[in-house]
């Protein structure tokens, strides 16, 4: 989730980044809402500030055998409205993060615009490319030829761009996978964690996928 200082003290950059991902961001809501919460937030602390002077002071005239019943009559409505604060406070945060978790994380600066791949930028190239007598067959068309990818069924299953991988397709996946992580375990420093396949919704939040990928 995006941080919410970073956002409101550059919404015109936040706008333009988000334009070039294809989104528009009305901040209104936003900064209304965090500007609702800095009033309730000032005027807790300050009905806070005041029940503690008051303490102080109905401590005094209970001492002094003095009568505190018109300020615990205050403190009384004081407290009430320290508990509406608190609930409203509440309410406004929950508005804030909902607003910040439904917007995406922002690209680098060097990124890229573009409306598809066509628009990707070559960094680098590493050895040199071989040469066909003939247009090779894309892996998908050759991956399904074999019978080692199954894109129809996992569009079924998942949507587009899925695929099963079946045979020697998941046998050549499942090497991989065990070649990077043996690669960067025992020559990288890294440590290998198998961690619970199901997890709780704060998780996904902090991971990003939720809300905006709850469907």
């Amino acid at each position: 989730m995006l941080d919410l200082k970073f956002v409101l003290e550059d919404i015109p950059r936040i706008c333009q980044i988000l334009a070039k991902r294809g989104m528009s961001f009305d901040s209104t809501p936003l900064d209304e809402a965090n500007q609702r919460r800095k009033v309730l937030q000032k005027e807790g602390d300050g009905l806070r500030c005041r029940q503690n002077q008051v303490s102080d002071e109905i401590a005094r005239l209970k001492k002094e055998k003095k009568s505190a019943d018109d300020l615990l009559l205050q403190m009384k409505q004081v407290a009430e409205r320290v508990k509406e604060i608190n609930v409203e406070v509440g309410t406004v945060e929950t508005k804030v993060r909902d607003i910040l978790l439904q917007l995406p994380n922002i690209p680098h600066l060097s990124v890229p615009v573009g409306g598809g791949a066509e628009q990707n930028v070559e960094i680098r190239k590493w050895g040199e490319l071989p040469k066909f007598a003939a247009t090779p067959k894309p892996h998908w068309e050759i991956g399904e030829a074999l019978g080692i990818l199954d894109f129809e069924r996992a569009a079924k299953v998942s949507g587009a761009r899925f695929t099963f991988y079946r045979g020697a397709g998941a046998a050549l996946e499942r090497a991989l996978i065990n070649f990077m992580v043996d690669l960067h375990t025992r020559e990288r420093g890294y440590t290998e964690i198998l961690p619970p396949f199901m997890v709780n919704d704060q998780s996904l939040l902090g991971t990003g996928q939720l809300p905006k990928f709850e469907a």
